[in-house]
C-alpha cells in the first residue's frame, strides 16, 4: 500500500509539473503573438505618422488574423465593424504564423488630433468593400470605345479586373503606368481580362488616350453602374470578379490589387506542378 501511495504522489507531481510547463509555454507563445510592431503611444502622438503607417503598412483588404482590444480572436467582420466607430486604430502584431495579425487599440477620448474622425471615414469604406465580397456583379450591358460589348455573360469563365476612374482624377492617372506593366505581364493569359469603367464621354476619353497609354478596355459614361449599382464613390477603385461573375475582392490601391492577383496566380502554378503526369500509353501490340 505504501508503494502505491508513493507511485501516486510521483505521478501527481509529474502531471502538475507538465501542466505548469504547458501553461508557461502557452503564456510565452501568447506574449510573442500579441507584441505590437509599432509603439501605440508614439504612433498616435503625431497624426501624419499614424496616417503614413496606416496607409502604407496596414492592408485591411488582405487576409489577416483579427484581435480585439483585449487580444481576443474575433472575425474580420467584427474587426472592421469596430473600426467604423472611430474609437480604435489597427497595429500589426508580431506573429509566428505566416499570416498577418492585426490588433485593435482603443484611442483615448481626449486625443487632440483628427485620427478618430479619419479612421472612422476610411474604415467605413473598408467595411463596405468587405461586405461586397461574394456578391454577384450587377446586371450590365455596355460597349467600350472600340465597339466591344461587355455584359454579365462576358464575365463568366474568366477572372475580370475592373477599375473605376475619370480623367481629372490624379491618383487614377498616376497609377496607369504601373497597371500597364501589370496588364502586359498577363497579356498571353486567356483567363484574365482587364476592363475600366470611366465617368467621361467617349470623345474625351479618345482624346485623353492619345496622350496617355492605358492597356485596359475603356468604357465611358458609367456613372450609373459605378455609383448607383455598385455604390462606389471613391476613385480609383479596383474590383476582382471571379469566373462565376461574383465579386471576389475590392481595393483602393493598385499595389494591393496586383499583390492579390500575383499571389493567386502563383498558387495556381504551384498547384499545377503538384499534379501527376498522365499515365504512359500502353505499348502497341506486337504483330505475329
Amino acid at each position: 500500500m505504501k508503494n502505491l501511495f508513493t507511485l501516486l504522489a510521483i505521478l501527481l507531481v509529474s502531471f502538475t509539473s507538465c501542466k505548469e510547463h504547458s501553461e508557461k509555454k502557452s503564456e510565452n507563445e501568447k506574449t510573442e503573438i500579441i507584441k505590437p510592431l509599432m509603439d501605440f503611444e508614439d504612433l498616435i502622438s503625431d497624426y501624419n505618422k499614424w496616417w503614413s503607417y496606416h496607409y502604407h503598412k496596414i492592408s485591411l483588404s488582405s487576409e489577416f488574423d483579427a484581435l480585439n482590444e483585449k487580444s481576443e480572436k474575433i472575425t474580420k467582420d467584427e474587426f472592421l465593424k469596430k473600426l467604423t466607430s472611430g474609437n480604435f486604430i489597427t497595429i500589426e502584431m508580431q506573429s509566428n504564423d505566416i499570416s498577418k495579425t492585426y490588433k485593435l487599440f482603443e484611442l483615448p477620448k481626449d486625443l487632440d488630433n483628427p485620427i478618430s474622425s479619419t479612421i472612422k471615414n476610411v474604415s467605413y469604406q473598408d467595411y463596405k468593400f468587405f461586405k461586397m465580397e461574394g456578391t454577384e456583379f450587377p446586371d450590365f450591358n455596355v460597349v467600350d470605345i472600340n465597339g466591344i460589348v461587355y455584359n454579365n455573360e462576358k464575365l463568366k469563365g474568366k477572372t475580370t479586373v475592373i477599375k473605376t476612374w475619370f480623367i481629372a482624377c490624379k491618383p487614377c492617372v498616376a497609377e496607369m503606368p504601373e497597371l500597364n506593366e501589370f496588364v502586359k505581364k498577363y497579356k498571353n493569359e486567356e483567363r484574365i481580362q482587364f476592363v475600366s469603367l470611366a465617368l467621361d464621354t467617349k470623345p474625351l476619353l479618345l482624346d485623353f488616350l492619345q496622350k496617355q497609354e492605358f492597356e485596359y478596355a475603356v468604357i465611358g459614361e458609367q456613372k450609373e453602374l459605378i455609383q448607383d449599382k455598385l455604390n462606389l464613390t471613391a476613385y480609383p477603385t479596383h474590383l476582382v470578379v471571379n469566373e462565376q461573375g461574383d465579386i471576389s475582392k475590392v481595393f483602393n490601391k493598385a499595389s494591393e490589387l496586383i499583390s492579390y492577383i500575383e499571389k493567386d496566380a502563383t498558387l495556381k502554378k504551384s498547384e499545377q506542378k503538384k499534379l501527376s503526369p498522365p499515365p504512359p500509353l500502353p505499348p502497341a501490340p506486337i504483330e505475329k
